[in-house]
């Protein structure tokens, strides 16, 4: 109720309105609080809202919360509102597997993998047994596509453990369809390896490999380079 703020507040109704308006010169700068005045509004907030994460972090990581039984555990990783990050999940899980005699690499589907660091990712390989398949499921995102199988992607060596896809963009679970021109755009002039994976009916899956930078607006000719992959979704065993 401060007049400043009430006058502030009669300029932006202004505005909203489409005229045109100017800021008087002494109201550009923030006044200078009293001594006797209360912490800022935003401040609090901010403050209340930390003291909420790292007590929801502190619970987690107590040992009440290490010591669920598997399906308690297990309702607990398919929670999207969990205070923790994917990989403290993945620390905790690792924590309990060694407490229970049971196996990382058994609940790595449980995790989006996705999300990790690339030094995250390198500690999860390192509480792994080696294996052939392990470093694929944590470093290729196309092993956990949402459009294309397994078996789809091993018939082309797509989730070949070497490879390092990473998923930039997802509209079955976590993208708006709105964003997809501007986040093509994007990455076709940032990198210069794309695998676009598309799905253009229901029995057909299409991946587009492009190992080359393409310039924004510019029409560009890739003669051979692109690799065009076809994924057919039969009864039958026509190709």
């Amino acid at each position: 109720m401060a007049p400043e703020c009430q006058e502030l507040n009669r300029l932006f109704s202004q505005c909203v309105d489409g005229n045109r308006i100017r800021v008087p010169p002494r109201l550009e700068k923030t006044p200078i609080p009293k001594p006797d005045s209360g912490p800022f509004v935003l401040d609090v907030l901010h403050d209340e809202a930390t003291k909420l994460v790292h007590r929801n972090i502190a619970q987690a990581r107590s040992n009440v919360l290490e010591g669920f039984e598997f399906d308690a555990l297990e309702l607990l990783l398919n929670r999207d509102d969990v205070a923790m990050s994917e990989f403290e999940l993945i620390a905790m899980m690792q924590r309990w597997c060694r407490r229970n005699d049971a196996h990382l690499e058994d609940f790595l589907d449980f995790f989006d993998l996705n999300v990790l660091t690339a030094e995250e990712k390198e500690w999860v390989l390192q509480q792994v047994p080696p294996a052939r398949e392990i470093p694929a499921v944590v470093l290729n995102a196309v092993s956990y596509s949402n459009l294309l199988t397994k078996d789809a992607a091993r018939r082309f060596q797509l989730d070949y453990h070497s490879i390092h896809w990473k998923c930039v963009y997802d509209s079955l679970l976590r993208d708006r369809l709105g964003t997809l021109l501007d986040t093509i755009s994007k990455v076709m002039d940032t990198f210069h390896r794309k695998l676009i994976v598309l799905r253009v009916d229901e029995r057909l899956v299409v991946a587009i490999y492009v190992p080359r930078k393409i310039e924004t607006a510019n029409d560009c000719l890739v003669d051979d380079a692109v690799r065009v992959f076809a994924f057919p979704n039969t009864q039958g065993t026509e190709t």
